[in-house]
């Protein structure tokens, strides 16, 4: 039981990081930060956006072992 109780403990701890890690700084005194649309997708819907998206490339395949495919 113990063990089960240490391992809760520590992915708590993991998620709890994450969490405050992903979280967006606070701007410089006198500064805001703003959406840029044109650097911005929400990734809704079941296709990239080819406006904003390049969905494969012939001259970068990826970085080992990594193999970039549009499939």
């Amino acid at each position: 039981m113990n063990c089960l109780k240490y391992l809760f403990s520590i992915l708590f701890f993991c998620i709890a990081i994450t969490h405050v890690k992903s979280q967006t700084p606070t701007p410089p005194n006198g500064k805001k930060w703003a959406k840029v649309n044109e650097l911005s997708d929400e990734f809704n819907g079941n296709s990239l956006d080819g406006n904003k998206w390049v969905k494969s490339s012939r001259d970068w395949i990826g970085r080992p072992p990594r193999l970039f495919k549009e499939n």
